[in-house]
Order: C-alpha cells, then structure tokens, then sequence
C-alpha cells in the first residue's frame, strides 16, 4: 500500500515542509502565515479563523499528550531564547572579568 493519497483513484504528490520557525497575521476574514527554515521563508499557509482554531487546538492536544507520556514539558522557541540570553549574558560576565570559564 502506497504512502500517497490518491484523489479520484490517482496518487497525488503532496509537498512536504520542515519548519523551525514561523510567522503570523491576520486580517478580517483569514489567519495567514509563513513557514520559516533558519529565519527564510519556505511557505505561506492561509486559513479560516474557524481551521486556525481547531488546528491549535489539535496541535495543543498531541504535543500534550507527549509531555504527559514522557513526564516532559515542551519548551517553547520564546523560553528557550531566554534561556540563550541567560547564558550569553552570563558569559559576557565571565569574560569581561577575564576569566573564561
């Protein structure tokens, strides 16, 4: 059995895209949005604001279910750019003190 759909008894290739960050807008009637790779655009998405909804909720229930599987909480792109800012702070402490590490 194939991977493909098939959309009236024919495969159909789909496009695939791995994203690590993103961006949103919106305006009266749509959610639109691009998919990034290493701050580039790879893909604009567009969607109802009926379909954004229920995608979050959707993607809220399975990456909930992973954390409660594995007893491990997801950081978010925003906590763990915190965290980076905490350690290069940190070390521009230790350096401008001119002791490394």
């Amino acid at each position: 059995m194939s991977d493909k759909p098939e959309q009236n008894g024919q495969q159909i290739e789909l496009p695939s895209f791995y994203f690590n960050g993103f961006q949103l807008g919106l305006s009266n009637a749509d959610i639109n949005g691009i998919l990034m790779l290493n701050n580039q655009p790879v893909a604009g998405l567009n969607m109802s604001y009926t379909t954004a909804k229920t995608l979050a909720e959707a993607l809220t229930e399975i990456v909930g279910t992973l954390e409660k599987v594995t007893r491990r909480d997801i950081m978010t792109t925003k906590q763990v750019a915190k965290g980076l800012e905490v350690i290069t702070a940190e070390q521009e402490r230790e350096f401008s003190d001119g002791q490394p590490n």
